[in-house]
């Protein structure tokens, strides 16, 4: 029994180290999209579904040491409101990638996002990253020039 009790034990110490979640945070700041396609859901005025892909720009202290990421959204705007959900791929230093699962919502006056939370999932990516699992939040803010800064924060498991 005591032998089994010890073989339990260094089995969970083992396996531990692989379970623990690091912190991480990032900070992106998100140009008007290079391409968007827009439709009228018709069923009131002003509810649109569009979709768009374009590029962020990392910037500061960022965990995963990202140079580019490219955006695809999923868009459903209605009054001031619009609902989003996304697929971003970031590109590290190094040249792996790492895929993130989000949605979330913005709000929006005069065409310009103003304010914005998102919830996002580590869907894996290539490399160092190809199991790598996490989730986290990110909070929007627009400016006048259209573009979109996101604070991020979250944890993580390579």
């Amino acid at each position: 029994m005591r032998n089994l009790l010890l073989a339990c034990c260094l089995v969970l110490l083992a396996v531990s180290p692989s379970l623990a979640k690091d912190n991480m945070s990032s900070y992106w700041v998100c140009a008007t999209p290079t391409q968007l396609q827009s439709i009228r859901a018709g069923d009131q005025p002003g509810h649109t579904y569009a979709i768009s892909s374009g590029f962020c720009k990392p910037s500061g202290n960022n965990t995963f040491q990202e140079k580019t990421v490219h955006f695809s959204n999923i868009l459903d705007k209605s009054g001031n409101t619009v609902i989003i959900q996304a697929t971003y791929v970031s590109t590290t230093l190094s040249g792996d990638t790492i895929n993130y699962a989000a949605n979330g919502s913005y709000d929006v006056r005069g065409g310009v996002i103003q304010t914005g939370m998102v919830t996002w999932t580590l869907t894996g990516g290539t490399g160092k990253f190809a199991n790598v699992t996490g989730e986290g939040t990110c909070s929007a803010v627009g400016d006048m020039n259209k573009t979109v800064s996101f604070t991020c924060g979250g944890a993580y498991t390579l």
